[in-house]
């Protein structure tokens, strides 16, 4: 990932982490929740006037805060990739709460909750469903933010209960005959697939659920190194859902980038994302086989008895980067996303500063990683980044053997933040 690429990411990243939140991504810490204007005061364009107080208390020192069930507010906003609010989001949690976006493209969502995180899904016909994980212990009303792409590619599979192959653009869905429940409908007479593959070479990689960890086969937590994500829809005749019989048997195949070499065979663990969870969970493998469209190119096959968001991933061994954020005139920067982007490595992790601009990121261990901080400070986008190489020593944030990196913030930056091109330079 090259330096101006993770500058970008970082911008992203903060919005769609979902964490503490940056103040360029509209964040509570300047903004009080008020989100920002999308036009100026001259051109009569909406302004949004709702407030949202903070739901949590903010954790003292490493505590973990103890979330009862409750209620939460959510400040919720969407636009499409040109960056124009897109109203009719159908923005929605994993406990069942649903809110639809306005013409400015916000709304808030209540939901009710008793953990951690929660996973806000944002929905609209052809637009690519997106999701993001909101961390709750951030000390700050939750504020999601979603750039929505155009939808994810449909293909039809005619009489399913024959199966079929369906092929897109980067692999390949089979489907073995009676896969699928209800074949004598008419409801079950014809299938649409949708499927959306995620580039990890790019910053693509930004719009993937979760935060890559995991949860191995042996229940133990995992951060994940991704060599492709793919997530694969059913809808009938209807538009209803379509539900596998028993015993059906599904094969992927999703082409691996090109930057990479494995060997044939290579076995890669493979992993589903758990919505409720806002983790990968480990189930199955991937095997390394030449692509069987291009067989000069490889790819990665596995069998699944369900769909959702599948990744190709290894666990990575982590070590940690401390450092502090300051602003041009030495005063730290406090709840700002810094990015751990890796360069010979495709995860991007990230962390928050805290009131004396201090954090700490983990990154995987001997590797070529930029670090990376933005803000925004009411008229211009302030950036910084170092690259530096991680040590082979792993290392937690608890522990003693982190790298140390200093980042400083420009006085100047660049103005960005109410034509959000940083925002959709994806």
């Amino acid at each position: 990932m090259r330096v101006n690429d993770a500058l970008c990411a970082l911008w992203v990243m903060g919005c769609f982490l979902g964490t503490t939140f940056p103040v360029g991504c509209g964040g509570p810490e300047a903004l009080k929740l008020n989100p920002p204007p999308l036009f100026d005061e001259e051109n009569d364009g909406p302004d949004i006037e709702a407030e949202i107080e903070p739901a949590l208390e903010e954790p003292r020192g490493n505590e973990s805060a103890a979330i009862s069930l409750e209620t939460v507010l959510i400040g919720c906003f969407a636009f499409d990739n040109a960056c124009r609010p897109l109203q009719g989001v159908t923005v929605s949690s994993g406990q069942g709460d649903i809110a639809v976006t306005d013409d400015t493209g916000f709304v808030v969502l209540p939901t009710t909750v008793q953990a951690d995180t929660v996973v806000i899904k944002f929905q609209k016909a052809g637009f690519v469903t997106e999701t993001k994980l909101v961390n709750l212990l951030s000390g700050d009303a939750p504020f999601a933010e979603m750039v929505m792409r155009p939808g994810t590619a449909s293909y039809t599979l005619d009489d399913p209960g024959d199966g079929g192959t369906v092929n897109f653009d980067r692999g390949s869905i089979t489907f073995s005959p009676n896969a699928f429940e209800g074949m004598n409908t008419l409801a079950m007479s014809q299938l649409t697939v949708k499927v959306r593959t995620i580039d990890v070479t790019s910053n693509d990689i930004l719009t993937a659920p979760g935060d890559f960890s995991g949860v191995d086969e042996s229940g133990a937590n995992v951060w994940l190194n991704t060599f492709g994500m793919i997530s694969v829809e059913l809808e009938n005749n209807f538009g209803g859902p379509v539900y596998f019989s028993k015993g059906a048997k599904v094969d992927m195949e999703l082409l691996l980038p090109e930057t990479i070499e494995m060997a044939e065979g290579t076995v890669i663990p493979a992993w589903h994302f758990d919505e409720a969870e806002g983790k990968w969970v480990e189930e199955g493998e991937w095997t390394v086989a030449p692509w069987s469209r291009h067989p000069e190119k490889m790819a990665a096959r596995t069998t699944v008895k369900h769909f959702s968001w599948w990744n190709i991933d290894y666990p990575m061994e982590v070590t940690c980067i401390r450092g502090t954020v300051r602003l041009c005139d030495g005063s730290p920067a406090v709840k700002t996303q810094v990015l751990a982007a890796g360069n010979d490595y495709f995860t991007v992790l990230a962390a928050s500063t805290d009131e004396d601009g201090a954090f700490c990121v983990l990154a995987r261990v001997n590797s070529s990683v930029t670090v990376s901080t933005t803000i925004f400070d009411g008229t211009s986008l302030l950036t910084t980044a170092e690259t530096i190489k991680t040590p082979s020593t792993p290392g937690t944030c608890g522990g003693e053997n982190c790298y140390h990196v200093e980042l400083s913030l420009p006085c100047e930056g660049e103005p960005g933040y109410t034509d959000k091109k940083i925002l959709c330079s994806r």
